[in-house]
């Protein structure tokens, strides 16, 4: 991937943080986004990488970063955000701030790449999805549904440029020990009145997990996927 230039939205904690730290290592020239200044600055100086915010459900933001950064040759759509509540408190204003963060995101930023990539016929597109995109769990409904849709969007999108040789493939993790996974565990907790423990082995059960992922195991299967040499494409990966 040496000198590869690769786009990690999500990119200044969690999981997002551990697949830029292992593309610097694999060579890549990373840039990073997102909307909080301080992360990208604090993991573009450890990684010696760029970084841009960006509101990535945007669609003139997104399209001004892309222009900016010139030929990505490997996009990772990371950003994402995970709230929990049971469906009777699911209010529209949730529904479309998961959708759009998780979902629309993921839309604009391949459709704003895509040109270049068909152009130089070379393209590697990453999607982080989630193991609740295959099956679900209680309290939530609008993660879940997001996430589902981007197995859906990631293995249409893999069948259409297949042929312009870009690969586009999703990983779709478990239960990953990150900040967000705390704050979804903790309103869970909330809401059921049960404890952090509870609710974590609970969650967890769902998933087959005995434990829980560290954000360096997704990072690798991403990396994977975004070299040059892999040539999977419209699959979906279960960690």
């Amino acid at each position: 991937m040496k000198g590869h230039l690769a786009l990690v939205t999500g990119g200044g904690r969690g999981i997002g943080e551990a697949i830029a730290r292992r593309l610097a290592k694999e060579g890549a020239k990373v840039v990073i986004t997102s909307r909080t200044a301080s992360e990208l600055d604090r993991v573009a100086r450890e990684i010696g990488a760029d970084y841009d915010v960006c509101d990535v459900t945007m669609p003139h933001q997104v399209e001004r970063l892309v222009r900016k950064l010139g030929p990505i040759r490997i996009l990772v759509n990371n950003a994402g955000i995970a709230e929990a509540a049971p469906i009777q408190r699911t209010d529209i204003d949730l529904w479309h701030r998961i959708m759009d963060t998780n979902v629309t995101s993921t839309f604009l930023f391949c459709k704003a790449i895509l040109p270049g990539m068909i152009d130089r016929g070379y393209g590697r597109i990453v999607n982080i999805s989630s193991i609740a995109g295959k099956r679900g769990a209680a309290y939530i409904t609008a993660y879940a549904a997001s996430k589902h849709a981007i197995l859906g969007f990631t293995s249409s999108l893999a069948a259409e440029v297949q042929r312009h040789g870009i690969m586009v493939n999703a990983v779709c993790p478990g239960y990953v020990n990150t900040k967000m996974t705390e704050l979804n565990v903790t309103r869970i907790a909330k809401a059921t009145k049960s404890t952090k423990r509870e609710i974590m082995i609970k969650l967890m059960g769902t998933a087959g997990q005995t434990r829980l992922l560290q954000p360096s195991h997704v990072a690798e299967v991403a990396c994977a996927l975004a070299r040059p040499e892999c040539l999977h494409t419209g699959a979906s990966i279960d960690l």
